[in-house]
């Protein structure tokens, strides 16, 4: 989940768990074996309905100029919602689910540098369309 979503007032209690870039987590979190409390899980619901509220405009946007770009975004979001709801159905602890979304962001960065390595840029003949 996005972190800017947690600055907003009554996600206090996800602050916690989430790093400002996941990538850049702290070996507490990392390690975590704590379980999503029924108030985390209720406010992981309620940011992500947020969440989805603009993924789909922002996904057929980039869909537009970078058709290719835009399936990896959005099976980048199909990984992370898969994670998320394990953390909710509480299958896996808050530290798994934070490797989780590291290695789903390795993943999306490293297919968006293999697109790049194409020679990806809008408009040109590669760019997916």
């Amino acid at each position: 989940m996005h972190r800017g979503g947690l600055q907003r007032a009554g996600y206090a209690p996800l602050k916690r768990h989430a790093a400002s870039n996941v990538n850049n987590a702290s070996l507490e979190p990392l390690a975590s074996n704590d379980l999503a409390t029924d108030e985390e899980i209720r406010l992981l619901q309620a940011a992500h309905a947020r969440v989805l509220a603009c993924r789909q405009t922002f996904l057929n946007a980039v869909a537009q100029h970078a058709p290719t770009i835009a399936a990896i975004d959005g099976a980048i979001a199909t990984r992370t919602d898969d994670a998320m709801v394990a953390l909710i159905q509480k299958k896996i602890t808050w530290g798994e689910y934070l490797r989780q979304w590291q290695a789903i962001a390795v993943a999306g960065h490293q297919a968006w540098l293999a697109e790049a390595n194409k020679g990806w840029s809008p408009g040109t003949s590669n760019s997916g369309r």
